[in-house]
């Protein structure tokens, strides 16, 4: 009984706090739209009042309209000149943090629903999507230098998009309610506010043509198509990977190859562990000339393992041709069986280090990967 009052006290606890919330939320909304109002109208006369105008990028003496502002009021190197400047940054870093804070949410949202790689759904170690982030950070820095870093170019771009994001939430809402079904007043206020941005996007699109407004709808098309394209493969690829009724697991066998450069340390554990796979081992060994294939013998007889040594000649002086024309033919032989390729690596105790050894093994690697049933692993012997 007592813990069923607790309950109930809980939860008309919670309901006041997001009460509460909601109408905190709705104030605050009201005052930064009154302040944002009374910023624009003053911001608006003062510019008039001083017959100020946006200057050209390139002009001599070029400076941003807020600054020609604060030096009409106060004066040039005047303290508030400078307070201006400096609140204006940081609002223009505020807005930028908007982007990079619901940008990479938003494109989470997005892979999610597979219309975009799903890397973007990735929670760093931060919690946050750094992916998203990156690629805003790419995107943006690309963005200002093929403007130049001249803001006044992207300031089209900008309209455009914000307006097209209104309208698109607007007739969204409007949606909603449709299918809702709900009698009230608030769907007439969005449909009217989408009619509106609308209204104004399109305006912004003619009248900005010449300046390159036209980019939004060539990079809204490459958008979309780059969207669906995504969405098509990822569909595709679940299509193909799904498992059905009359699947089973194949029946399979293997044929290990051990690529021995020269025998070491690490060979030995490599040896040990293809052993451990399957009885069908060979290793497999590239010589340049007859004394090294003659060490490379005496060397795998005093070892005493019971693997069959193969030694492939190479007439070019080619370390991978050889092996890759080999598991070519062993595929072959065998079509239904998996070649399992086993490649010996070192590993040196500093990274600097890995630039004095070959990197052979990479290349065969990257060759051998193209290959349909053919398995690489890397048996690693750490130096120390």
């Amino acid at each position: 009984m007592h813990s069923s009052h607790r309950n109930r006290s809980d939860r008309g606890r919670s309901a006041r706090l997001q009460s509460a919330e909601a109408k905190n939320a709705a104030h605050t909304l009201v005052l930064m739209a009154a302040l944002l109002s009374i910023l624009f109208v003053g911001t608006s006369w003062c510019l008039q009042y001083f017959h100020i105008l946006p200057m050209d990028f390139s002009e001599p003496g070029y400076r941003p309209v807020m600054a020609q502002l604060a030096a009409a009021l106060f004066g040039d190197n005047s303290v508030f000149f400078y307070l201006t400047q400096a609140a204006t940054a940081l609002i223009l870093f505020l807005a930028a943090n908007t982007g990079f804070a619901d940008f990479p949410r938003l494109s989470m949202f997005m892979a999610r629903d597979g219309y975009l790689p799903r890397q973007l759904t990735s929670l760093g170690d931060r919690l946050v999507y750094q992916n998203g982030i990156l690629t805003l950070a790419v995107l943006s820095v690309g963005l200002l230098a093929l403007k130049n870093a001249n803001t006044h170019g992207l300031i089209p771009l900008y309209a455009i998009g914000v307006f097209l994001s209104f309208t698109l939430s607007q007739s969204g809402m409007v949606g909603w309610w449709l299918k809702s079904k709900r009698r009230s007043w608030k769907k007439w206020v969005s449909f009217g506010g989408a009619v509106v941005t609308a209204t104004v996007t399109v305006m912004l699109l003619v009248g900005r043509w010449s300046e390159g407004s036209w980019i939004t709808l060539v990079a809204l098309a490459v958008c979309l198509a780059f969207f669906l394209r995504i969405k098509r493969h990822y569909d595709w690829l679940a299509k193909k990977l799904n498992v059905e009724e009359r699947d089973r697991i194949p029946k399979s066998k293997t044929i290990v190859l051990l690529l021995v450069p020269r025998l070491h340390k690490g060979i030995l554990e490599a040896i040990s562990y293809a052993q451990a796979l399957t009885k069908d081992c060979r290793a497999v060994h590239v010589t340049l000339d007859e004394r090294s294939a003659k060490r490379i013998r005496d060397d795998w007889i005093r070892v005493g393992t019971q693997i069959p040594l193969v030694i492939l000649e190479s007439p070019f002086r080619s370390l991978v041709e050889p092996i890759i024309e080999y598991v070519d033919q062993a595929i072959a032989e065998n079509p239904g069986n998996t070649v399992t390729v086993i490649v010996p690596q070192a590993i040196p105790k500093y990274a600097w280090q890995g630039l004095l050894h070959s990197n052979v093994a990479t290349v065969l690697k990257k060759r051998l990967a193209s290959r349909k049933n053919v398995v690489i692993t890397n048996v690693r012997y750490f130096l120390e």
